[in-house]
């Protein structure tokens, strides 16, 4: 690990794997843009806590949408491509930065104009534990878990499972939600949520199921 450096890691995920994969179908212009795309950012080694390649896949996905807006720059108004630099580093901050925010050195959210128009755009009450707790990690009767996913609407999967809006605390929303997930099989449950009421839960693979999934190529 003393050797391996994000910016070469996110070059090599964007050029080999990224732009390169058949599946995506990348029009010539953006593949030729991708070209003048490179990485950089503080000392290259990794500064997050997690075995997934959270700094380098939000980098190559900045990177391939900066590739297609100079691919269509350049159709557009007749000119080169652009060279363009990624910052890894800022990159991984966008990732928190709905979180970052700050006003008289507290977090925004506890802000009372703040609280007030969250709450306006907050249309499906999705600040409340018994909705929030909708999309959490719960365990199954089969032994696994599952990644239950409300999403921004936890009616449907609330439904699903048969839980009601109540006023409950964080910790009661787990309880009710623990209670619900253990009487589901995880296959049973996630075939349910997704081809049924459309919801984005998945089955939490083992370590040795991601390892030899079809995604490990390109993150790990």
């Amino acid at each position: 690990m003393s050797s391996y450096n994000i910016n070469d890691e996110a070059s090599r995920i964007f050029r080999e794997e990224l732009v390169a994969d058949p599946a995506l179908d990348l029009h010539p212009s953006i593949k030729e843009a991708a070209q003048k795309v490179h990485f950089n950012g503080g000392d290259g080694r990794p500064f997050v806590p997690t075995p997934f390649k959270m700094t380098e896949s939000s980098a190559v996905l900045n990177g391939l949408a900066s590739a297609a807006a100079s691919a269509v720059a350049a159709d557009r108004y007749g000119i080169d491509y652009q060279d363009i630099e990624v910052n890894t580093d800022i990159a991984t901050l966008f990732l928190e930065s709905v979180s970052m925010p700050t006003i008289d050195g507290k977090p925004f959210t506890a802000n009372p104009q703040m609280k007030k128009e969250l709450a306006a755009m907050d249309l499906h009450d999705q600040a409340s534990p018994i909705r929030r707790y909708a999309t959490n990690i719960y365990k199954t009767k089969d032994g696994r878990w599952y990644m239950l996913h409300g999403s921004m609407n936890a009616t449907p999967t609330m439904e699903m499972l048969g839980a009601t809006h109540q006023d409950v605390t964080r910790e009661e929303a787990i309880k009710i939600y623990s209670d619900k997930v253990a009487q589901w099989d995880s296959a049973e449950i996630e075939k349910v949520a997704n081809e049924k009421h459309r919801q984005a839960g998945s089955v939490c693979n083992t370590p040795e199921e991601f390892f030899a999934s079809e995604h490990v190529s390109c993150i790990c």
